[in-house]
């Protein structure tokens, strides 16, 4: 039988094809195939020592995947002309140019697959994380979106009347808007952080900061070259590093064979690191043959990365995340924009920037950020709208992420419209009530409504909300909704009883509700806390105990055990049977309940008093409230 040299087989991979591997004996395959990557000894893995192994690491046919297979997977899944291919002795392999596309890749230190995405499982740590993280992310858009509104529905209730001087204004729309701009950050990021760690193991670290190329277009003609490229793969690069000996294990060592054998599993309740594809799902790329291996998709996505300066992992964005990734980013980017304007506005309105033309005020200082802000809005939620289709009308009753995606696209268009109309060359055109005021006002709602379903869509463990489709698991209640709302049945035709046996969330509907409740009073506590802060010295009569000073205290006290509050809602899912502890549940309920109501009465009270001390007057700086 014809034999073929170590060095041949090497040539014979790297040439694509792995024919030759066919005809050796049987002491060469098992020389072949018991090879172990060799350790080095001493310093850090170079680019050239790294390639070097993987070129031989590509000899061992049947067994663990080769990593030519993996490459030309990855090219498919790319959406390249080449794929992975295999010879009739069983070995695999890849094009060429597949292997060529894929060297470039990993030194620029991407993974060699995609994570793969899939509805965790209940009760493990990947689950309570989606929970957490998508909870958090709902709430502080809500939160966010109520904030608006109260800012918005002040500044449109003075249409018909002179507005308030400087400081109530501040204090009703300026500051409402500022505050609930920051929650739309922290809502933007937590969804941009959960995207970037779809596919993290949970045994790494998180990452922070990950860049990924926008497209596929950006990939193929600058290559990651362009100054907006390289800026954000040194700022991701800090971030998105993992330690060394992650990368080391992969090889060498006993960990190689733990990271593609399909065999190998985790222990402790974590996912296994074997496939979550099957086997038809390779069968069915581009150029490849029947194959009976399985593909091993990490979720975690570690993989063999190297770069010329230190080992680090960079994030490959799976086109079902890539909308969440560049999503999320959009509403941070708008976030930060729509926040500069705002912050403009306080500051005019404080009389800190008076030596400033009123023009270059309103136009660069207030308008300009508010129209970016809108215009980065209007990207992120037409990605939403764009993943959900959510311009098939005949969606709108069989999936809820029709309603968030439309609900934050028309939010995000007339934030647009009333930016680009705060410009004091277009501002004459027509009332600022009906151009700028009216357009904010029901943008916040829309805003509201949008995260008031993503908090319902946490609910029935929809984790991905409206941007990662892949991970939302369509419970039994979820799919009953759905075919009522389909069939045109009403939904109160669902009794308790089918509640009880088709409800297989954690959090039950009265919890919900008072999820609800605890979002609002934590926002309206923090519209407290304004108040105490601006409008305290304009009381009539401040003496005794009265003061402002604990006024400030009183609101500040009163706003952090609504976030205690707020954050036990997250973890306490039921009323618990066992006595004294659902009465306390309840009575939190009713002290939260009875906190709301005080808190609109008190609105009403502080605008009130605040009048005469504080008196009435045109404001002269801002186009919002302004």
């Amino acid at each position: 039988m014809e034999t073929i040299s170590e060095e041949e087989a090497q040539s014979s991979a790297e040439m694509g094809t792995t024919e030759g591997v066919g005809t050796t004996t049987t002491a060469d395959i098992e020389h072949i195939t018991n090879w172990q990557p060799k350790v080095f000894e001493e310093g850090p893995v170079t680019p050239e020592s790294a390639a070097e192994e993987l070129a031989r690491f590509r000899m061992r046919a049947g067994g663990d995947m080769s990593v030519d297979f993996r490459d030309g997977y990855r090219s498919w899944r790319l959406g390249r002309s080449t794929g992975a291919t295999e010879s009739t002795s069983g070995a695999v392999g890849c094009h060429p140019a597949a292997r060529f596309e894929a060297t470039i890749d990993r030194a620029e230190a991407t993974v060699a697959l995609y994570p793969r995405l899939a509805p965790a499982e209940r009760n493990t740590a990947r689950y309570w994380w989606r929970y957490t993280v998508s909870y958090w992310v709902a709430t502080s858009f809500m939160i966010g979106s109520v904030l608006f509104v109260v800012g918005a529905a002040f500044d449109y209730a003075h249409k018909h009347s002179d507005r308030p001087n400087a400081v109530r204004t501040s204090s009703t729309v300026q500051w409402p808007y500022f505050i609930g701009g920051i929650f739309f950050m922290v809502g933007s990021y937590l969804g941009f952080f959960a995207a970037i760690n779809l596919g993290r193991r949970e045994d790494s670290e998180p990452r922070f900061v990950v860049f990924a190329p926008p497209c596929y277009l950006c990939r193929l003609f600058c290559r990651r070259l362009c100054v907006f490229c390289y800026l954000m793969r040194r700022l991701a690069k800090r971030q998105s590093r993992v330690l060394a000996h992650e990368i080391s294990s992969g090889l060498h060592g006993d960990d190689s064979r733990a990271l593609l054998d399909p065999s190998s599993s985790t222990t402790n309740g974590r996912r296994s690191l074997s496939s979550s594809a099957t086997t038809s799902d390779i069968n069915t790329t581009r150029g490849g043959t029947d194959n009976t291996q399985e593909e091993q998709g990490i979720e975690g996505g570690n993989s063999i990365v190297v770069d010329r300066e230190e080992d680090f992992q960079e994030l490959d964005i799976e086109p079902e995340a890539w909308h969440s990734y560049w999503g999320y980013l959009s509403y941070l980017i708008g976030a930060v924009w729509f926040q500069l304007g705002i912050l403009a506005e306080i500051l005019i309105s404080s009389e800190y920037i008076q030596a400033v033309p009123h023009s270059i005020k309103q136009n660069i200082l207030t308008a300009l950020p508010a129209t970016l802000g809108g215009v980065f809005f209007v990207l992120g939620s037409m990605l939403a709208v764009e993943l959900n289709e959510s311009w098939r009308p005949s969606l709108a009753f069989t999936d809820v992420t029709w309603w968030v995606s439309n609900a934050d696209f028309i939010g995000s268009l007339l934030f647009l419209e009333a930016g680009i109309f705060s410009f004091s060359d277009i501002s004459g055109i027509a009332s600022d009530s009906l151009t700028i005021k009216l357009p904010y006002l029901i943008g916040s709602f829309g805003f509201l409504v949008a995260s008031t379903l993503e908090l319902f869509m946490w609910r029935v463990d929809l984790h991905g909300l409206s941007f990662v489709r892949a991970i939302n698991k369509s419970t039994k209640l979820y799919e009953l909704v759905r075919d009522l709302l389909k069939t045109g049945d009403p939904l109160l035709s669902i009794t308790s009883d089918t509640f009880q046996t088709q409800d297989v969330s954690g959090v039950s509907l009265n919890q919900l509700g008072f999820v609800f409740v605890v979002v609002l009073t934590y926002a309206f506590s923090i519209i407290d806390l304004v108040f105490a802060v601006r409008l305290s010295p304009c009381r009539q009569s401040p003496s005794g105990f009265w003061t402002s000073a604990y006024d400030i205290y009183d609101a500040a006290l009163q706003s952090l055990i609504c976030f205690a509050a707020l954050a036990l809602a997250s973890v306490v899912h039921t009323v618990p049977r066992q006595r004294p502890f659902g009465m306390l549940l309840w009575s939190l309920r009713v002290v939260m309940v009875f906190l709301l109501v005080r808190y609109v009465w008190k609105f009403v009270y502080a605008w009130k008093t605040s009048a005469h001390a504080c008196g009435q007057g045109r404001s002269k700086h801002g186009h919002r409230g302004g």
